[in-house]
């Protein structure tokens, strides 16, 4: 028992050596998107030991003037969101954000609206006068103002976008329209739209696609100037069965194409396509992916303990991972007029 002890240390250690190694090489971070080089039209890991890190992590948001970073994970029973800024020139060290981290409830998909004076995420914290419930009991939108101190505390977007159905993943168009999914029970997922008229949330419309009769669709991202949606999808009669990444762009009498669907340098195969994000100045989208490197230790007979740690702590070890593309992308799959 001394000795199993005592190799347990023994491999703490060399992977705690190995990530201090690794965190030191990105350290100190300066400059746009937490110091990384920008992608071109090949997907690209973001940010590896800093943001992606081998934790469960998707959804991420970047302000518009570009010094804010959020994103979110999953850690056993625990979901929240993470943040750093720029302090001094230097991006901060990532932390849970200041209105996330609770044993009581879930907060996941950040959004910073394309004006930055918006926050949005999904909540799972009890509405006024309701008692918190475990797991994902409440799926609500909530909301932040920016201030000049900061980002407001977290409130209830109301009606006509909370219903009793689940309402998340928002994002929003510069002129404030918002887009976000809803679903319940007995009905299956769906993007709707709300216009903001006069300071306020409009009745919002279910999006309809003249091909997605046999899809789930959920957890979009609206192009800030509204020419295109991303989504997740999922064929509910494809014996495959695995969420991939899709497009629809928006024509001039505001009517949506032909779900489209990325192709392999998006949809990695046997990935599961889960969040994405589009960059205010529509320059790059970020994506989550769970693919994984072959680089790692796969699971076999005389594997040892340092190699298991090591990929617990190791990006591309399979759980969600944060990447990025030039959105050259997306115009090539642009239908010709």
């Amino acid at each position: 028992m001394k000795n199993a002890f005592l190799i347990l240390v023994l491999a703490i250690f060399i992977v705690s050596c190995h990530n201090q190694e690794r965190v030191a090489e990105n350290i100190p971070r300066k400059g746009m998107y937490a110091g990384e080089k920008v992608p071109l039209n090949q997907p690209e890991l973001f940010a590896p030991g800093f943001i992606s890190t081998g934790l469960y992590t998707r959804d991420i948001t970047i302000s518009p003037d570009g010094n804010e970073i959020f994103f979110g994970v999953i850690m056993g029973r625990s979901v929240f969101i993470m943040e750093t800024h720029i302090e001094n020139g230097i991006w901060t060290t990532p932390k849970v954000a200041s209105f996330s981290g609770s044993d009581l409830w879930f907060d996941f998909e950040p959004h910073i609206s394309p004006d930055g004076k918006r926050f949005f995420m999904l909540s799972t914290r009890p509405p006024e006068g309701m008692e918190p419930k475990p797991g994902w009991s409440y799926q609500n939108i909530w909301i932040m103002d920016k201030t000049e101190n900061g980002w407001t505390e977290p409130y209830l977007l109301g009606e006509p976008i909370s219903t009793e159905q689940d309402e998340f993943y928002a994002s929003a168009t510069l002129n404030g329209t918002l887009y976000f999914t809803r679903s319940s029970d007995v009905q299956k997922s769906a993007i709707w739209r709300s216009e903001m008229v006069d300071g306020n949330y409009s009745k919002p419309e279910k999006l309809v696609f003249n091909n997605d009769t046999t899809l789930e669709i959920y957890n979009s991202m609206i192009a800030p100037d509204e020419s295109y949606i991303v989504l997740c999808v999922n064929n509910i009669v494809d014996s495959i069965n695995v969420p991939q990444y899709y497009i629809s762009f928006r024509n001039e009498k505001e009517e949506w194409s032909q779900l489209i669907r990325f192709e392999e340098r998006v949809n990695y195969k046997g990935d599961r396509a889960s969040s994405v994000f589009i960059t205010s100045d529509m320059k790059y989208m970020f994506f989550a992916s769970s693919r994984k490197s072959p680089a790692l230790k796969s699971i076999a007979p005389g594997v040892e303990m340092t190699d298991l740690l090591i990929n617990l702590t190791e990006p591309r070890n399979g759980l969600a991972d944060i990447y990025w593309v030039n959105t050259t992308i997306i115009n090539e799959l642009k239908p010709n007029k």
